[in-house]
This record gives structure tokens, C-alpha cells and sequence, in this order.
């Protein structure tokens, strides 16, 4: 016996925005922690900043760009 398969339409939900207007001064996000590179933070979590100089790698033939 062959099995029919029906569907249904459903109706198209229409997404909406709501647009609102705060009177107040400021900003509504939070201001970030100060970013020390290389130094600060607690103990056993202290950063640290290495730069290492480039190498110069020859990729042979990976490096040509064609198009």
C-alpha cells in the first residue's frame, strides 16, 4: 500500500522590533578592566608578552597566488 504524505500550510510569523527612547546620560554598557600587557594580574594568573621575530618560510610553489 502506497503511503501518502500531506502537508499543511502554516502562516508566515512576521518578526517585529520595538524601538524605545531612555532619557539618561551615559552608557549602557559596563566599562572594561584595564588591559596591562605583559604585567599585572594575581597570582599564579600574571600575563606575560613574548614577541618572537618571524621566520621566512618558502612554501615552493604554495606561495605563487593564481587568478
Amino acid at each position: 500500500m502506497k503511503k501518502i504524505e500531506r502537508t499543511a500550510r502554516q502562516l508566515y510569523v512576521c518578526p517585529t522590533t520595538v524601538v524605545l527612547e531612555v532619557e539618561a546620560e551615559g552608557s549602557f554598557l559596563a566599562g572594561s578592566p584595564l588591559v596591562r600587557p605583559g604585567g599585572g594580574g594575581v597570582a599564579p594568573h600574571q600575563g606575560g608578552v613574548k614577541v618572537i621575530d618571524p621566520t621566512e618560510e618558502d612554501g615552493g610553489d604554495d606561495d605563487n597566488l593564481e587568478g
